[in-house]
């Protein structure tokens, strides 16, 4: 049998993005690299970045068109979407930076008329193959099993850090894209309006991790492999049959940490990101 192809579709990769100094940079340089390499796997989608507030002068330097958000069309095929104003994450449980920034994609889908939208967070790497497909061909809103959460909420949660969003399903999915058309200019004002996003409940329920699969029924898939390598609950190796690793962006706070038998400040060499 031949190599399996895609189904070609219109669809857009995207990341939230924050550049708070210069070392920020080569996170998003080295994420930027490793999917416009493997942006074939995924079905080649267009590529974004949406900016919480970063300094102009430090998010010129990724040398990607930048737009301001607006109905404007945009022909690039790697670019940047810019708030002027951060809203960041004040609370653990508040993070109205990364709500607007993940939910503006959507108003992105119905710009383009994109058939899938594809979300891998900056410090997060897909590594097989068998999870480049399912994000590139899910029928359903789906995502990672999160196993972090489970002593903490007894439902499955989702890996937010990577998700697949197709356009074309039944329910309330479909349904969204076409509320979001029909209310285009009322939504994008919204998106300027910064009492909004900070009105959001300071309570768990607002926590991406429980309230996307809660809410919104997304599909949680168990049989992928991987964690967030970076933070403090992971000790030791990482482990060499993960499907991905996430929050690895900043090597230095992750140098006591492993993975395929060398320091986590390896792990880009392996993937050719230096």
């Amino acid at each position: 049998m031949g190599e399996r192809k895609l189904i070609a579709e219109k669809s857009m990769l995207f990341a939230t993005c924050y550049v708070g100094c210069e070392e920020h940079l080569a996170r998003y340089d080295r994420w930027l690299a490793y999917y416009i390499r493997n942006k074939e796997k995924l079905g080649n989608p267009r590529i974004c970045l949406i900016d919480d507030g970063s300094d102009l002068r430090l998010l010129v330097k990724l040398h990607l068109p930048i737009y301001e958000p607006s109905v404007e069309a945009i022909g690039d095929e790697v670019f940047v979407v810019h708030f002027s104003d951060n809203l960041g994450r004040p609370f653990l449980s508040l993070i109205p930076g990364w709500w607007r920034s993940f939910s503006y994609a959507g108003l992105l889908g119905v710009l383009f008329g994109l058939d899938r939208l594809i979300h891998i967070e900056s410090d997060t790497y897909v590594l097989s193959d068998a999870l480049f497909e399912r994000l590139a061909t899910a029928k359903r809103w789906g995502s990672p099993f999160f196993d972090r959460m489970k002593s903490s909420f007894p439902y499955l949660c989702v890996e937010t850090t990577i998700q697949s969003i197709p356009r074309y399903q039944d329910g309330v999915y479909r349904e969204g894209f076409e509320l979001i058309d029909d209310n285009f200019g009322k939504l994008l004002w919204l998106y300027h309006n910064k009492r909004f996003w900070y009105s959001l409940e300071k309570k768990e329920d607002y926590i991406p991790e429980y309230l996307l699969p809660s809410r919104f029924g997304v599909d949680v898939w168990t049989e992928f492999k991987g964690g967030r390598y970076g933070e403090d609950w992971h000790q030791g190796e990482i482990p060499l049959d993960v499907d991905y690793v996430a929050n690895i962006g900043a090597v230095s706070q992750a140098e006591k940490y492993t993975t395929y038998g060398i320091k986590i400040e390896k792990f880009f060499e392996n993937l050719n990101l230096k």
